[in-house]
């Protein structure tokens, strides 16, 4: 489905029912999708364009699976940033891919009753998450540099949240994200970078 930026009149390629968040390739004015009617953000929103093994339409595999990248977003730590990229895979399933610095991890969000309270969690601090005993590695604050492509979420530039890591055996990471209105956890692994393949 294609639509049209209210701000210059561009197409902008729509292709993902679960899209809220879709940026126009033309202008970078960020477009927010309601009800197949898309409406200007009042932002616009760009990303240098640092190297990156991942690239928006751009498939690869990691281990026998194809990925596309459909769009990501940039978030600054303070000591500098990450990338996650949402990719749709050709089982039909999405998740996330985050990269920092050359590591990467892939995570897809997970249903959990609760989550501690940021405040209560402290470095080093071990917790048990149904049956895994995890680590809290990293524990800090984030902000929304900008973002691209396609995206099943809205997030502004600027916007804060605070996050913590919860990595445990044989790579295993827990990811609990909170924001003013919501927490979100999501559950993956590190993966190899050389693992994954570009197509």
């Amino acid at each position: 489905m294609d639509l049209n930026c209210p701000n210059c009149g561009g197409g902008v390629p729509h292709n993902l029912k679960y899209a809220k968040l879709v940026v126009c390739p033309q202008c970078q004015t960020s477009l927010f999708l309601e009800d197949d009617a898309v409406r200007n953000a009042g932002e616009r929103s760009a990303i240098a364009d640092d190297p990156s093994i991942f690239t928006i339409g751009l498939p690869f595999d990691y281990r026998g699976v194809a990925y596309v990248p459909h769009g990501r977003f940039r978030f600054d730590y303070g000591q500098g940033y990450w990338d996650e990229w949402w990719v749709g895979a050709d089982t039909g399933e999405a998740l996330w891919v985050s990269v920092d610095e050359g590591d990467i991890v892939m995570q897809k969000p997970m249903e959990l009753k609760s989550a501690p309270p940021y405040e209560r969690l402290s470095l080093g601090q071990t917790l048990k998450v149904g049956s895994d005993q995890l680590k809290v590695t990293e524990k800090n604050w984030s902000r929304c540099l900008g973002y691209e492509g396609e995206l099943p979420e809205v997030i502004a530039v600027g916007e804060e949240h605070g996050y913590v890591h919860l990595s445990g055996p044989n790579g295993l990471l827990l990811t609990v994200e909170y924001y003013s209105d919501k927490t979100q956890i999501f559950r993956g692994h590190w993966i190899d970078p050389f693992e994954v393949k570009t197509l």
